[in-house]
């Protein structure tokens, strides 16, 4: 560990600069945010690190966006890659499938908590919420969908019409399908009674024809907020009264992100939505749901009602199965609940030495965050994240704000981080807050 702390990046170098100024001149404006001192520009991974070009190391704190979860190039996909390359690289996904799609839909039905499964492959998380608002759809006849304040589940336009982020709606409100506002996304007792008769209200209204129920079981960009334990298990009731499906979207804490296999593993949605974590570094999106749900669509007669030219790609198939044989070969689900134990004292160790602001820790597992609020009259404070996430970036740290406000700094790293990256953790973000708080 030395030596990762000794040649830990400090932010852009001058090779990064250059390429912050030739990305400029190519990519469209709005993708990539190009600030005095960020971002860096990586070259490598490995495990919970990354180098950049200027070589700086990196521990990064988010997995890249929760999908490095054994790390960066972790073993099992460089062997698989390796040796699927040579035998099989792209094929005809709902025309003439490869073998690999057959095992990995075989795998994954023997593992999600719905009887009987059946599955539509994507090629990312977005697309599996594409795929479900269709089923949901043909399966009810009932067009819209209720959805939270702070859901995030992909920016596609289906997608965009249950983001729970104006921002992300707004600039294309007309051209979205017209769902009743969100809902509050609980947060304890009081909320979760208030939420639960707004759903009923709504449900009943015969003006409305809801078909389907969305939610994060932790919302991800939202700001790592958590329900109380018995919400699912309430929302679940509650549609199976009123005839509603109900679609889990476990693109992020799916796979043990969370310190369970699913987060939903106690009960049992109509369709459950998988991706990140599950690829290995490729693109992949999975909807998983009921044969009643999914079957809806109806038998193939030579075109399929939702397709893509990679779906059930060869090498992404093969690198989903190794990821699945290595997270269920050991105990993933306590070492995940250790180190994020781990991760909860360090966050606390902030919590204490911080009087500036009030400082909420979040999450489970390791999916934690901290949320800023300003200490007299408790609004969210967005400046100290921005400060932070860029001020860890000079630490050697890479970690994302979120939240609807922008005040939750969050941490999610991969789910094999050992102890002793953490403690590297703790040092540099504990020298992160001394310096730009």
């Amino acid at each position: 560990m030395k030596t990762d702390i000794q040649s830990k990046g400090c932010g852009p170098g001058a090779v990064s600069r250059e390429l912050a100024s030739r990305l400029h001149r190519v990519e469209t404006a709005n993708v990539t945010w190009l600030g005095e001192d960020f971002p860096v520009f990586w070259e490598r991974g490995e495990g919970c690190w990354v180098t950049d070009v200027d070589g700086g190391r990196y521990l990064d704190m988010t997995a890249a966006f929760g999908v490095a979860a054994l790390g960066h190039c972790p073993a099992p996909v460089q062997t698989i890659l390796k040796s699927q390359t040579d035998i099989l690289i792209h094929g005809m996904g709902d025309v003439h499938p490869p073998l690999a799609k057959v095992e990995l839909l075989e795998e994954l039905a023997a593992l999600v908590p719905i009887k009987n499964a059946r599955i539509t492959l994507g090629t990312s998380g977005t697309m599996a919420t594409e795929i479900a608002l269709k089923a949901a759809y043909v399966r009810t006849g009932r067009p819209e969908v209720l959805y939270f304040q702070g859901g995030y589940h992909g920016l596609s336009t289906g997608a965009l019409s249950v983001i729970g982020h104006s921002r992300f709606r707004d600039p294309f409100a007309e051209q979205c399908a017209t769902n009743p506002p969100p809902l509050r996304f609980p947060h304890d007792t009081a909320s979760m009674k208030s939420c639960l008769i707004e759903i009923e209200r709504v449900l009943q209204n015969t003006e409305r024809r809801i078909g389907a129920i969305i939610i994060e079981p932790i919302q991800g960009r939202g700001g790592i907020c958590v329900p109380p334990t018995d919400f699912l298990h309430q929302l679940r009731n509650l549609c199976d009264t009123t005839g509603t499906l109900l679609i889990v979207d476990e693109i992020f804490t799916g796979f043990y992100r969370t310190g369970e296999r699913f987060a939903s593993m106690h009960i049992e949605p109509d369709i459950l939505l998988l991706g990140k974590a599950l690829g290995g570094g490729l693109p992949i999106g999975v909807c998983v749901g009921k044969k009643d749900v999914m079957d809806a669509f109806g038998p193939s007669t030579g075109e399929a009602l939702h397709t893509e030219t990679f779906l059930g790609h060869p090498l992404t198939m093969r690198t989903a199965l190794a990821m699945l044989k290595a997270l269920e070969a050991e105990d993933t689900a306590q070492m995940v609940r250790n180190r994020g134990e781990q991760l909860k004292t360090i966050l606390e160790g902030l919590v204490k030495r911080t009087s500036q602001f009030k400082i909420e820790i979040r999450g489970k597992g390791l999916m934690q965050g901290l949320a800023f609020f300003e200490s007299m009259n408790e609004t969210p404070a967005a400046e100290p994240v921005k400060k932070l996430v860029q001020g860890c970036l000079k630490e050697g740290l890479i970690v994302l704000g979120g939240g609807l406000d922008g005040n939750v700094l969050q941490f999610t790293p991969p789910l094999n981080i050992s102890e002793d990256e953490l403690e590297v953790f703790g040092e540099r973000i504990g020298q992160a807050f001394q310096q730009y708080l």
